[in-house]
């Protein structure tokens, strides 16, 4: 696990282009199962089309190749052969309904710009409640988003999606606007 990772989408880790971004946390644990991740936390600072746009920069960061051709993320990070890293966003906020609007808003921005690469989206008190496991994602690639109403995010939802793998296409599998689920390997 580390903190404040510099992503360049050009140049190099010493001196990152215009463009390149910082996660908040990068978890790789391979030897639990987990998928590469890349953590974005959001405490209501940005307004939601630059958290939709930070999502474009990861597309442009996850697609760098090196000088052999070869995806430049992988000779920092190891994943298994035909996966992806998966980038989670965390949000937080004055009100959970307020947080729950804002998630709504900022993973359908998500899902328009078809990312090549899982994106799902909790908020911080669901994070909290629930740990990291079972129903606490949306998948943006699903068209996952809260649900809205009274008590929203808090109900019974259907089997979540387990397949986080994409496969060889860069999709994942499942039905749309379901929670997503880490594998759980506790």
């Amino acid at each position: 696990m580390t903190t404040e990772v510099g992503l360049p989408v050009s140049g190099t880790e010493a001196h990152p282009g215009r463009g390149s971004l910082q996660a908040d946390l990068v978890l790789a644990a391979p030897e639990h199962q987990l998928p590469l991740l890349f953590v974005e936390v959001d405490r209501s600072t940005m307004v939601p089309e630059r958290v939709a746009e930070k999502i474009r920069r990861y597309q442009l960061f996850l697609e760098r190749r090196d000088n052999r051709g070869q995806l430049w993320w992988r000779s920092r990070w190891y994943a298994p052969e035909n996966t992806k890293p998966v980038v989670a966003l965390v949000l937080s906020g004055r009100s959970e309904m307020s947080v729950l609007n804002r998630a709504r808003v900022v993973m359908n921005l998500v899902s328009t710009l078809h990312p090549t690469f899982p994106v799902i989206g909790t908020t911080l008190n669901r994070l909290t409640e629930r740990g990291p496991w079972g129903e606490t994602w949306w998948n943006a690639a699903h068209g996952g988003a809260p649900p809205a109403g009274p008590g929203a995010g808090h109900g019974s939802h259907p089997d979540p999606v387990t397949s986080w793998l994409p496969d060889t296409a860069g999709t994942t599998t499942g039905p749309p606007a379901v929670p997503y689920a880490l594998p759980h390997t506790r």
